[in-house]
């Protein structure tokens, strides 16, 4: 399965308030680990740039289309 991990420099320490990984399977791998008991979410329900509060910025939906 291909993950996409957040990224950091050697000899960073995080403690990572939020995990992000990214994979073309979210669903299967959103199963697998809630069957393993860990927990996750999909963190924001739609991409930020379409949400209420940054609605005068004037994006649609398409206009980022990796987010």
């Amino acid at each position: 399965m291909r993950l996409t991990l957040p990224w950091r420099r050697d000899g960073d320490r995080h403690i990572f308030n939020q995990y992000v990984i990214r994979t073309p399977r979210r669903d299967a791998v959103m199963e697998a680990l809630k069957a393993a008991r860990i927990g996750c979410e999909v963190y924001y329900q739609r991409p930020m740039h379409l949400q209420e509060c940054f609605r005068n910025l004037g994006y649609h939906a398409g206009d980022l289309p990796v987010s």
